[in-house]
């Protein structure tokens, strides 16, 4: 039984980070555990009276609130999300079922969010390692053509984890090399803003007491859907202006589509 759970996502739970990246966590706690006094003040000054954490921050007005530091040189970012329940479940590192959101906040949900949506990934793929091995070279590929940043208006680390899950469900039986193939091959002909990328189907749930379920908007652009409540469209940062950036990624992908046969995986693993 836990009082609270630290559970991680994003690049470290996809099994795909690299040392400079940043390690995102979401710290799950029962209903007597509140954001306000608990988490932004006293697990705050907690951190601030350890001298090993550094460049500490304590951001509460954004969308997902968050504590920010450093600690041994590792960016860390820790959200908060609060089940409506006396205690956690024992199972809370696995799958967290959709039930247990309904009485939960919206901004506790969207907290919560970026951890189901990688489970959501995680089990929608036949071969794990098969997987990670396809998603570290794709993420390493897109840094290096400088198309991997959505606070730039390109893709973020969920949209290309998707894009790489959905060939992984087309080709359960590839071979890593095949799969990067495909990828290239299909995200170059794919019409993103008529067929949108889903790896699961998902079916509105009206049970939510606090969630604004119309918010979450497809794009007239590209679409890249999560699948878990609540769905959204992990592309929906691209703009019209931005519109010239989607081209350059895939312009980047019918290049690469061409030279994929000289890629060496070695270099990438």
């Amino acid at each position: 039984m836990y009082t609270a759970k630290l559970l991680p996502f994003g690049s470290f739970l996809l099994g795909v980070s690299f040392k400079e990246g940043d390690i995102d966590m979401v710290c799950a706690s029962p209903q007597f555990i509140k954001r306000e006094t608990h988490f932004h003040e006293d697990l705050y000054k907690i951190f601030k009276a350890n001298k090993n954490i550094k460049e500490l921050k304590n951001i509460i007005e954004a969308n997902i609130p968050i504590i920010s530091f450093i600690y041994n040189d590792q960016d860390i970012d820790i959200s908060f999300a609060q089940f409506k329940l006396n205690i956690l479940p024992e199972n809370i590192e696995g799958e967290i079922p959709e039930e247990l959101l309904e009485d939960m906040t919206e901004k506790d949900v969207d907290s919560l969010n970026g951890r189901r949506c990688n489970q959501s990934i995680i089990n929608s793929v036949k071969d794990q390692e098969k997987f990670k091995n396809t998603l570290k070279f794709i993420k390493l590929w897109a840094k290096s053509k400088g198309v991997y940043n959505n606070m730039l208006g390109f893709l973020g680390g969920i949209s290309w984890a998707i894009l790489v899950a959905k060939i992984c469900q087309m080709f359960p039986n590839y071979e890593v090399n095949q799969l990067i193939n495909e990828f290239f091959y299909y995200y170059t002909h794919w019409d993103f803003s008529q067929i949108p990328i889903k790896i699961k189907e998902y079916y509105e749930n009206t049970k939510h007491k606090h969630y604004n379920i119309k918010k979450r908007k497809e794009s007239i652009f590209m679409n890249v859907m999560t699948s878990c409540f609540p769905e959204y469209n992990s592309t929906a940062h691209l703009s019209e202006f931005e519109q010239s950036k989607n081209k350059q990624i895939m312009k980047n992908i019918a290049q690469d589509q061409n030279e994929e046969e000289n890629i060496n995986l070695d270099d990438f693993m």
